[in-house]
């Protein structure tokens, strides 16, 4: 017998949570929040972009400084650069999400 068996509650109850995560997806509510919710991401990270650059107009130490903690961002507990590139991922999945549910949501708007 496996003693690492994963208890026969917990498998139903991630399969309802999976089904209900789908069910939210398929209907336009669903997309629409995933919209705002992948669009207050985006205007979030612009705004700090724009805050971070900024920092060159209050000298070249205070923007490498800044650019020294993008790299260094959790670094007790992440490898160097890799929160960043945890960023970059969760962006990247973020602007496909909003694309996808926009076009997902024109389509549906067409029938």
């Amino acid at each position: 017998m496996n003693s690492q068996a994963t208890p026969a509650g917990a498998e139903t109850r991630i399969s309802a949570s999976l089904a209900g995560i789908l069910t939210l997806w398929s209907s336009s509510v669903g997309k629409k929040v995933v919209m705002a919710a992948t669009g207050v991401l985006l205007v979030g990270f612009v705004v700090v972009h724009m805050i971070g650059n900024l920092k060159i107009y209050m000298g070249e130490e205070a923007f490498n400084h800044y650019a020294v903690w993008l790299r260094e961002a959790g670094s007790p507990f992440l490898f160097p650069e890799q929160g960043l590139w945890m960023a970059r991922v969760a962006l990247l999945g973020a602007v496909g999400l909003h694309i996808l549910a926009a076009w997902q949501l024109s389509r549906m708007s067409w029938t």
